[in-house]
């Protein structure tokens, strides 16, 4: 009976996106842009505790211009066990990741294949049963497809899939002044854009989003909630970003603010340019820190609070961080997301010319 089950689940919901999801292709004027993602379901089986199984996914131009496509996964993603009041069918936990890709498919046609990772981890007896589903095979210009694991009878999106025409992975950065820097993390699986296709480079950028980033450029494995129970406000991080930001604490990526005898993550509130400052100098190794310059030669160095004069030097010094035409550093304003882009795209290169 409880194979019956899972297998019934598995075409009740594969029928469902079928429906929901196979039509393809927005027609333009002369040329149109559509890509799709098969086989719609992988079932991959019963995964035993501490095994990883891998499904094969193609993606295929189904249009008529090159497309580029980038894959994203969710660093990994995990979701906990679910109980039924029937106390029959559950639901244990899983990681789901796959290598962070920028695909440029030149010709209709073109097919470029992703290896999407299924995981058990530790502590699971008795594995999962897992069907990898493709929630949207049909992708067009700008937009976003889902790629999501079934076990028992969740499921849960976990890599995505955002498409664009010639020339950025993101409708909104074509000619802004960060457009290489954008680029570059959105090939590697750091940057990533809003559900409409945008990526929004001017607004600034929050600091869940900030430490998100960092975690994914430094390739953080996912880590278990309890790295966030310190956080009075952990509950206000939400649930598809646990497990990221759990590694990024863990990490010491983030230290929280105290208040009150009590420390906040504060994940919504913007990123000042003097956080921004920690925040890349906490992503090189220690041996990495540069040297702080005895004066910060900005016209408005006396604003910078002197418990962040030091980090806010050493990452001038180091060219992670750069002041405006003006004179001044700003350190009490806002980063925008495309200046975070920036700031991460040098520590980048940074790390990967060490590792050479």
């Amino acid at each position: 009976m409880w194979r019956a089950v899972k297998f019934l689940s598995v075409i009740a919901l594969s029928t469902v996106m079928g429906i929901l999801f196979s039509a393809v292709g927005r027609a333009g004027e002369q040329r149109w842009l559509a890509v799709g993602v098969s086989p719609q379901v992988v079932d991959v089986g019963t995964v035993r505790e501490g095994e990883t199984i891998q499904a094969k996914l193609a993606v295929v131009n189904m249009g008529d211009m090159p497309a580029r496509v980038q894959v994203a996964p969710e660093n990994p993603f995990q979701w906990s066990g679910l109980k039924l009041p029937i106390g029959l069918l559950s639901v244990e936990p899983a990681w789901v990741s796959c290598e962070p890709r920028l695909l440029v498919l030149e010709k209709p046609g073109d097919v470029a294949e992703v290896t999407v990772r299924v995981t058990v981890p530790p502590g699971t007896p008795g594995g999962v049963y897992g069907t990898v589903v493709v929630a949207r095979t049909g992708i067009e210009d700008g937009k976003s497809g889902e790629v999501g694991v079934l076990v028992n009878t969740s499921s849960v999106a976990l890599v995505t899939f955002t498409v664009a025409g010639e020339g950025s992975a993101f409708l909104d950065v074509g000619g802004h002044w960060a457009e290489t820097e954008v680029m570059l993390l959105a090939s590697r699986g750091i940057a990533r854009g809003y559900p409409d296709g945008t990526f929004r480079p001017d607004i600034p950028v929050s600091r869940l989003e900030a430490l998100l980033f960092e975690a994914r450029m430094l390739r953080l494995p996912g880590e278990p909630a309890a790295y966030l129970s310190r956080f009075a406000d952990c509950h206000e991080i939400p649930e598809w970003a646990i497990f990221t930001a759990s590694a990024a604490a863990k990490a010491g990526l983030v230290e929280g603010e105290l208040e009150g005898g009590r420390v906040f993550f504060r994940p919504g509130r913007p990123v000042t340019r003097v956080e921004a400052a920690l925040f890349v100098l906490r992503a090189l190794s220690l041996e990495e820190r540069p040297t702080a310059p005895n004066t910060l030669l900005f016209t408005d160095a006396g604003e910078v609070p002197a418990w962040a004069a030091g980090d806010l030097g050493r990452a001038v010094a180091a060219g992670l961080i750069k002041g405006y035409p003006d004179g001044t550093i700003r350190p009490g304003a806002a980063v925008t997301r495309a200046e975070l882009a920036a700031m991460l795209a040098r520590v980048l290169a940074r790390i990967e010319n060490r590792t050479k």
